[in-house]
């Protein structure tokens, strides 16, 4: 029998709610029906005691298709988006059907997305609103601009420093400048805007010149390991001005550069574009 047959009957009706509630790659499938569900496709919805959702509304203006969904203040997935979320993806999908529908056909009544979370002592409260305001969600964006956008060595950039850590030897250091003899084997500016590594901890090298590199400030502990031993073994990594050609001359990266180096000036200053 289909959903909307079972819907006209007078009587004998068993309705049920189900709720799909999604956070970043985490889903919880939750039914109001005493015992759980399991739906065609073996998916188990786990009854869950006191969810419940305000009247679901039909409007053509998106922006008034919005609904509050509410838990016990002790729901632990609930409680999950009562701490900071960042852009994490969510959703809210609710169904309507009958247990004692033979053919277990169901209605989506709603669909949407978390946009904030409430929080009293008996319940939490999600306010949602209709999907398609999802183009409003918060997003990461990318910075218009020549020089490469992705940090050295980290995410983005794709480069593993194990694969440039050359093993050095810190002889003197007074401040952030230290004298490294294995440093002068490359030409001035080679470990520029590179890394030194000590003890796992790691610093940025903001000059290059022979045997002398100067650090962005002062690692914790280096001083002192000198002091009692007269040197320090560190790992220090080529640096990179994040320049195109520097990227794709001194580590063949350029498929990872984040740079957008055709730019000619910016299309938000006022002037004509040719």
């Amino acid at each position: 029998m289909s959903y909307a047959d079972f819907l006209s009957r007078v009587s004998g009706k068993r309705p049920y709610w189900l709720y799909r509630v999604q956070l970043g790659s985490e889903v919880a499938f939750m039914t109001t029906l005493d015992g759980g569900y399991t739906d065609p496709s073996s998916q188990v919805w786990a009854h869950t005691k006191g969810v419940k959702h305000s009247r679901i509304k039909q409007t053509q203006r998106i922006s008034s298709a919005n609904l509050e969904l509410r838990f016990p203040s002790n729901h632990t997935f609930a409680r999950k988006f009562l701490e900071p979320r960042g852009v994490q993806q969510t959703s809210v999908q609710i169904f309507h059907g009958y247990a004692n529908d033979p053919d277990q056909e169901r209605a989506t009544k709603f669909r949407g997305r978390v946009v904030s979370v409430n929080a009293s002592r008996t319940e939490i409260t999600f306010k949602c609103e209709d999907i398609f305001t999802a183009f409003r969600r918060n997003g990461l964006s990318t910075v218009m601009q020549r020089p490469c956008r992705h940090a050295l060595y980290k995410e983005g950039c794709g480069l593993n420093i194990a694969d440039f850590n050359v093993p050095a030897t810190v002889s003197a250091v007074s401040g952030v400048a230290l004298t490294v003899p294995v440093a002068s084997d490359q030409a001035n500016g080679w470990y520029s805007y590179g890394l030194l590594t000590f003890n796992g901890n790691e610093q940025m090298i903001t000059g290059h010149s022979g045997s002398s590199l100067t650090l962005l400030a002062p690692l914790p502990g280096l001083a002192e390991e000198i002091a009692a031993n007269g040197s320090a073994s560190v790992s220090i990594a080529r640096g990179c001005n994040l320049l195109r050609q520097t990227c794709n001359d001194k580590f063949n990266n350029l498929l990872s550069h984040g740079g957008f180096h055709a730019m000619g000036g910016t299309p938000f200053d006022g002037r004509s574009i040719a």
